[in-house]
């Protein structure tokens, strides 16, 4: 095997662990709400706070907080929950803010 080789297979495992680490303490940060997690919800909290969005419609909360990481509306219901995760390919921790008939009724936090 030559020298490059062995240097390729070298970074290429360091590469694979330091990502696998990283998606580790990303769990862990989501499971404990951790730093990162806890300050995503309380940036959201504030900012529905700050403008005030119980009671207004979805493209008001929008404008608010940006776009949602996802959406869902219940089956048979015209309730929508839009959800900001804090790690948008990881929908755990979540940030929620719940509409009923296109209207925000309620906002939860730290949502699985």
């Amino acid at each position: 095997m030559s020298k490059t080789t062995r240097k390729i297979i070298r970074a290429s495992a360091f590469i694979i662990s330091l990502l696998f680490l990283i998606s580790v303490l990303i769990i862990i940060d989501i499971e404990k709400r951790g730093p990162y997690t806890t300050w995503y919800n309380n940036l959201k909290m504030q900012q529905a706070e700050k403008h005030a969005i119980i009671g207004k419609s979805e493209g008001e909360v929008i404008k608010c907080l940006g776009n949602p990481s996802f959406s869902y509306m219940r089956s048979g219901h015209n309730n929508r929950t839009l959800n900001y995760a804090p790690f948008s390919f990881f929908p755990y921790g979540l940030f929620q803010v719940h509409l009923r008939n296109g209207i925000v009724h309620s906002v939860e936090m730290f949502d699985d």
